[in-house]
């Protein structure tokens, strides 16, 4: 007999031994670090929420427990979401749970009895554990019970376990059909599996090594613990069951006596190891993807993402737009409205509103939640947004909105029209057709009288004030004309007016008037030789002595030189500054450097200014700053007479003549008020007539 028994565990060596070239090696039970485990399809019931329940094992395929819900998280299909709830569920899904016993000499049936019946009265969950129990004996290994959650049908065989062989038999032909058939049933790390050995000694010792080898392998693979109860002191036993343990991260016991169904011994090493491998995750997040079709996802534990597919799953989504109902106004429907009153400007109606009601659903039978719903009014002229508004719930189904419609006010039919958009959670959109109706304005006759009666009251007082505007306007001309010579004289610019628009003009620009002595001067090189004196802070060079302080040529002249070029500026605290303002873009040179347009330009004492291009015709001239004797004061008139010098083509110097209103005296004296005197050859003669109206109104836009 033991000579069959030999060769049977010599034939079974070489099926398990992998072929040469790939020896076993003995190898940890998994690399170091926690693992997450995706147990079954994701729940989409109450999608969006989306539910998972997970395992997290640590390197001995113990599960995890006390892992905050903020170490987890979710990627899906790009996407990363943080965790809603997590719940620890310690009975999990079960266990699936191996016992394997032989009758060898030195097993202690009795024992194997009581383990099997402590964990069934203690520690087993009766209805989600799944228990098998297989023996080894001179006729192999068979399955005494076979998956089985009922735990009456546990203790049943354990009765027909009662008789031992005279010899030693191993064990470990019928641990490897245990993890031959975990590994069949696909359960992964899904579902907890251990396999908890009650043996004696191990006959056949020569071939044992190479066994356990085998066996670490497989139950690795298939995420297995395997536990062992040594009813006998052999050494050589303890250590192959010591390997196996070791290998696979579980526990061995060495009873003293034998073990009853009410024996504590193996409760805190064997029993409390099989109870804590059940523990599993739930935990639900909300998506946002409004995407249907498969979607995967990964389950990461701080941050980090593995590459095994246990960590992942999937689920499919097939996401419809949401359904909208209008219930009113409905299709074809006329909603009348009567004028009572008439208040200018309009009529007031006993009805300004509309009520709108509608209601929606899902023909998915998915409820999200509406992020969105506009409600959208059509008139024949435009369209206008009724109300815009998020939902507050998934679960209401039915809205109600007022369109105000006081502003419509044409008499008759007025057809409009409802649209409904609808942009859920998930970015799904739903447009409904308009549905579209009319509103029946109605003036009754009353009304109508009384409106004509209003409008005509109205015309009549609109018509006296037409009448008194224009009597004012005729008012008006009329002292326009009688006065226009006055008017005129007060806007020239000696005249209250003009004199007041200059004073602020000069203010803007530092100056504040006309000063007895002068603050500066102009060498004059070019087109003639001479010295322009300047008495205010601010003065305006050019061609056109309209709108130019200074000129250097006639306004007819052919030069580069623009009506109005350059103005000098003199500013507190900052002293003198040129600015360039031709509107042709004609330059000015300080020193031969072209200062920026519109831009100003510091100017010192002795520095040369040229305004234009010299081959075009240029003015020419040295600026000199006066050096000021602390006597700021202005002239008495407050009256400004720049110098006008206008060259003839014979290159004769004309300058308008300033004399005084002194005659006692022989000449001009400096600080005298002055006064002009034209040459009317040079300046054309001064007319005495009256203005016409045309004139006086040229002289007013001036």
């Amino acid at each position: 007999m033991k000579k069959i028994l030999s060769v049977l565990a010599i034939i079974l060596i070489f099926v398990l031994i992998p072929l040469p070239g790939n020896q076993p090696v003995q190898v940890a039970s998994q690399t170091s670090g926690n693992s997450v485990c995706v147990i079954g399809t994701p729940n989409i019931s109450q999608f969006p929420e989306v539910q998972l329940d997970i395992r997290v094992l640590d390197p001995d395929m113990n599960p995890v427990m006390s892992i905050p819900q903020s170490n987890f998280s979710v990627r899906e299909e790009g996407d990363q979401y943080q965790i809603d709830r997590l719940v620890f569920n310690e009975q999990g899904t079960g266990l699936n749970l191996y016992f394997v016993f032989d009758r060898g000499k030195f097993t202690d049936i009795s024992t194997v009895q009581g383990v099997i019946s402590r964990y069934v009265e203690q520690f087993g969950v009766d209805g989600l554990d799944q228990i098998t129990i297989i023996q080894a004996d001179n006729n192999g290994t068979n399955k005494i019970l076979d998956k089985s959650s009922n735990f009456s049908a546990v203790k049943a065989p354990m009765s027909e376990v009662s008789i031992n062989l005279t010899y030693d038999t191993t064990p470990l032909i019928g641990v490897n059909m245990a993890l031959d058939d975990i590994r069949a049933s696909n359960k992964g790390c899904a579902q907890p599996s251990a396999v908890v050995v009650i043996s004696g000694n191990i006959s056949f010792s020569y071939s044992n090594q190479e066994m356990v080898n085998v066996l670490v392998n497989t139950a690795n693979k298939t995420g297995t613990q395997i536990h062992v109860v040594q009813t006998s002191a052999q050494t050589a036993a303890f250590g192959f069951f010591s390997q196996m343990v070791d290998g696979t991260g579980g526990s061995i016991s060495r009873p003293a006596n034998s073990i009853g169904s009410n024996s504590s011994e193996l409760d805190a090493n064997l029993f409390s190891k099989l109870k804590n491998l059940r523990g599993t995750y739930s935990l639900s997040y909300r998506t946002a993807s409004g995407a249907s079709g498969t979607r995967n996802l990964t389950v990461l534990l701080n941050g980090v993402a593995s590459t095994a597919e246990t960590q992942s799953s999937k689920y499919a989504i097939d996401l419809q737009p949401a359904s909208v109902t209008l219930q009113a106004p409905l299709e074809g429907a006329d909603v009348v409205r009567t004028a009572e009153v008439f208040l200018d400007p309009g009529f007031i109606f006993d009805n300004d509103t509309i009520p709108i009601e509608f209601t929606i659903d899902w023909p998915d039978g998915i409820k999200r939640l509406p992020s969105q719903i506009r409600v959208i009014g059509i008139t024949p002229t435009r369209e206008v947004t009724i109300q815009d508004f998020a939902g507050t719930e998934p679960s209401r189904s039915s809205y109600q909105v007022e369109w105000d419609v006081k502003d419509l006010t044409s008499e008759g039919d007025n057809p409009m029209g409802i649209r409904v958009e609808i942009t859920d959670e998930l970015g799904v959109k739903t447009t409904t057709s308009p549905v579209n109706f009319n509103v029946r304005n109605v003036i009754p006759e009353s009304v109508a009288k009384q409106t004509t009666e209003e409008i005509s009251k109205n015309l009549k007082i609109t018509q006296y004030l037409v009448y008194a505007l224009a009597g004012l306007i005729a008012l008006a001309i009329a002292l326009i004309i009688i006065f226009r010579n006055k008017i005129k004289q007060a806007f020239s610019s000696s005249g209250t007016i003009g004199m007041a628009m200059e004073k602020v003009r000069k203010t803007i620009v530092g100056g504040t008037g006309r000063r007895k002595n002068p603050i500066a001067k102009l060498e004059v090189l070019r087109p003639t030789i001479e010295i322009k004196s300047i008495y205010t802070e601010s003065v305006k060079l050019g061609r056109d002595p309209h709108i130019s302080d200074y000129t250097f040529f006639t306004l007819n002249s052919e030069c580069s030189v623009s009506g109005e070029h350059a103005h000098l500026v003199k500013k507190r605290g900052e002293g003198w500054k040129i600015i360039a303002v031709s509107g042709s873009n004609s330059p000015v040179f300080v020193d031969k450097q072209k200062i920026n347009m519109h831009e100003e330009f510091p100017i010192r004492n002795g520095q040369e200014v040229e305004l234009g291009y010299t081959d075009l015709g240029s003015a020419l001239f040295r600026f000199i700053e006066v050096e000021s004797t602390g006597n700021s004061d202005y002239d008495e008139d407050d009256k400004f007479e720049p110098d006008v010098t206008l060259p003839d083509p014979n290159r004769i110097v004309k300058t308008k003549v300033m004399v005084t209103d002194f005659p006692e005296q022989d000449g001009p004296e400096r600080g005298g008020v002055t006064r002009t005197v034209q040459d009317d050859e040079l300046f054309g003669s001064l007319s005495n007539d009256a203005d016409d109206f045309d004139s006086l109104f040229e002289d007013l836009r001036d």
